[in-house]
């Protein structure tokens, strides 16, 4: 089943930054005054802790970078839902027939386009190895007939 619209969400390439001063657990904000929030945004915080010998002490910096992001929306053709679709499924047969599994042949059984979506039905020929290594067993007892 494969989406005719899907939305995405992109960085906008704008980005806040501001760093604490991490005491225990009290924080305190040494620069990043000022700035507005976004509409929507992901944070990502980098932790740096403070070491004196084998000893971590209870004082930290924190940077966090807050990233804009905007969602997009894109309206697909059935042709380029059918072949995301199809991507999709092939990549799913493969991770679950393990590594080293190839597709020698696919067909399409059954294809049909409702409420905003495609739906398809795939049969997928898969060559896999099934081979098990296992270590040789020797049993003393039947060793000298």
């Amino acid at each position: 089943m494969s989406p005719l619209a899907r939305s995405t969400n992109y960085y906008t390439g704008d980005s806040a930054d501001r760093t604490y001063l991490v005491i225990g657990d009290r924080a305190l904000q040494t620069s990043g005054y000022g700035q507005e929030p976004y509409a929507a945004s992901k944070t990502f915080a980098d932790w740096r802790s403070f070491k004196w010998g084998s000893w971590t002490l209870p004082v930290a910096i924190l940077k966090e970078k807050e990233m804009a992001v905007e969602k997009r929306s894109e309206r697909l053709t059935p042709g380029a839902a059918r072949a995301a679709g199809l991507a999709q499924a092939r990549a799913e047969a493969l991770s679950a027939a393990g590594k080293g599994a190839v597709v020698k042949a696919e067909k399409i059984l059954h294809e049909q386009t409702e409420n905003g979506k495609v739906m398809i039905r795939v049969l997928f020929e898969i060559e896999q190895s099934i081979a098990v290594r296992r270590p040789i067993a020797t049993d003393p007892k039947t060793q000298g007939e």
